[in-house]
């Protein structure tokens, strides 16, 4: 069907198509809803690192190219206690440091995977509430555009809270959400 453009100033439209790509076309002096945005300078994604991470930091990173940003990819470790075990007991507490030291690795690989030559991009990885550290690293870092995904997985939600919603509702600079991927009729088991 058509497009449903996100216009942005001296830079690029951000062009969302019903088949699930986002495309980037070069404009200059477009409007927002009427109002002029900004240089976007720094621009922060949110990962989670589930399945649809990598098209969530590609958006992020062509609006990093367009605008000629600095590109900070965040990835939140959840604080969720453990159900059975005590987290003092040394092989417990071993497992969970290395999963925190894989996703690390994730991230950046993810990271150096979409960053677009001549980026400026940084992997931070927090432990906390999602919805909190996404929102106080905006603050922090100065961020003018924030851009997560939206995401289907009930258990993630269910631990999380809604990240989208919370994140929607008190941020600082404009957000992006990007939608879940989704899987084309007859691709995938």
């Amino acid at each position: 069907m058509g497009r449903c453009p996100i216009r942005f100033h001296s830079a690029a439209v951000l062009a969302f198509d019903v088949s699930g790509w986002w495309h980037l076309v070069p404009q200059k002096n477009e409007m927002l809803k009427g109002h002029i945005m900004q240089d976007i300078k720094s621009i922060l994604v949110a990962v989670d690192l589930s399945e649809g991470s990598e098209k969530v930091a590609e958006v992020a990173a062509g609006f990093a190219k367009a605008f000629a940003s600095k590109l900070y990819f965040l990835h939140v470790v959840r604080d969720i206690p453990l159900i059975l075990g005590d987290p003092d007991i040394p092989d417990e507490r071993d497992a969970a440091a290395q999963e925190v030291r894989n996703e690390n690795l994730e991230l950046q690989a993810l990271r150096d995977k979409v960053t677009p030559p001549g980026v400026e991009a940084i992997a931070l990885q927090i432990r906390g509430h999602a919805s909190e550290k996404i929102l106080s690293e905006t603050v922090k870092l100065n961020i003018d555009l924030l851009v997560i995904g939206a995401n289907q997985d009930l258990v993630r939600h269910v631990l999380a809270g809604d990240v989208v919603k919370e994140t929607l509702r008190h941020a600082p600079c404009p957000v992006v959400v990007v939608p879940p991927v989704r899987l084309k009729a007859g691709v995938g088991t």
